[in-house]
């Protein structure tokens, strides 16, 4: 959509808040899509998350409810995978 708008040789950045917003690409398969990423559950949840990229391992599922709570519940007490695995 963006491509058709503004044409492809235009340069951009788009900041996407994790949801199919306007139809725009969520997951780049290939990557070469994208040259920088920003993460913010993913990234609260899992405190190793590049290592699980890079493994393949499966992510901590992120509790919402406890975000912007004020407390540490739920920003400093998820597992890293050496605590799983221990």
């Amino acid at each position: 959509a963006v491509v058709d708008a503004i044409g492809a040789d235009r340069v951009g950045i788009r900041i996407s808040p994790a949801h199919n917003v306007q139809g725009a690409i969520e997951s780049d398969p290939d990557g070469d899509l994208a040259e920088l990423v920003a993460v913010g559950r993913q990234f609260i949840s899992n405190p190793d998350l590049v290592t699980r990229w890079k493994t393949g391992a499966e992510l901590n599922t992120p509790n919402n409810k406890t975000f912007y709570g004020g407390g540490v519940e739920g920003y400093t007490d998820y597992p890293t995978l050496e605590q799983q695995s221990a």
